[in-house]
């Protein structure tokens, strides 16, 4: 078409026998706009163990809906839209195999691609993508329980082997603050609480109990 968006072709019919024509028929060609949208940031998450397993980035329940919103923006009515997901491009050109939310991603890092089709005109944008990203936890042990021995106090208790810069907060029973590095040391019995905080910008957790047990010293009993 050489007009934008609307144009009219008239139609003429010749007979060839005759050189009789028609010549009052016409049809509109429209040209429907794709569905238009907003660049929206990556999901970002810390792993998790609701799987059973902390390290393994894999997080359960990941709200793919959410981003819908944003990528329709304002103009757009998301009734007027279908939205899909999917795990390829090869994928959302097609429609084929929608990835539904809440998803379960695979790797610790994945591409989502966005299908938006109009229901109306049945046009579709498949130029969107996002990435889900689950972060590592703190990578750091602890050894519990421990004892310490009342007529040989402090005992040093600590997050042991931590692979990277965090920062730590150490609570006692009471939930009081107690400490603010990697050691604390402890002159009475309890559990102590250590949380370690990435520092890389992505502020994931990882809390940790050592068991304090208290001994008293020996008592040398006369024969």
């Amino acid at each position: 078409n050489l007009a934008p968006n609307r144009e009219t072709i008239f139609v003429r019919i010749v007979n060839n026998t005759t050189g009789c024509a028609n010549g009052i028929s016409n049809f509109d060609v429209i040209v429907n706009p794709e569905p238009t949208f907003n660049p929206v940031s990556n999901l970002s998450f810390c792993d998790d163990a609701v799987d059973g397993d902390d390290a393994n980035g894999i997080i359960q329940n990941i709200d793919l809906d959410s981003q819908i919103p944003a990528l329709l923006g304002n103009t757009q009515d998301p009734d007027d839209f279908i939205v899909t997901f999917h795990n390829s491009s090869a994928n959302v050109s097609s429609g084929a195999d929608a990835i539904l939310s809440p998803y379960t991603n695979t790797s610790s890092t994945e591409t989502i691609f966005v299908r938006i089709q109009n229901k109306a005109t049945f046009c579709v944008n498949d130029d969107a993508t996002f990435d889900v990203i689950v972060n590592p936890l703190p990578d750091f042990s602890v050894t519990s329980p421990q004892i310490v021995c009342l007529n040989n106090t402090p005992l040093t208790i600590s997050a042991e082997n931590p692979a990277e810069i965090y920062t730590y907060e150490w609570t006692d029973m009471a939930g009081n603050v107690v400490g603010n590095s990697q050691t604390l040391d402890v002159v009475v019995g309890g559990n102590y609480t250590v949380t370690v905080t990435t520092t890389n910008g992505t502020n994931c957790s990882r809390t940790e109990i050592i068991s304090v047990n208290e001994s008293n010293p020996a008592i040398l009993l006369p024969e």
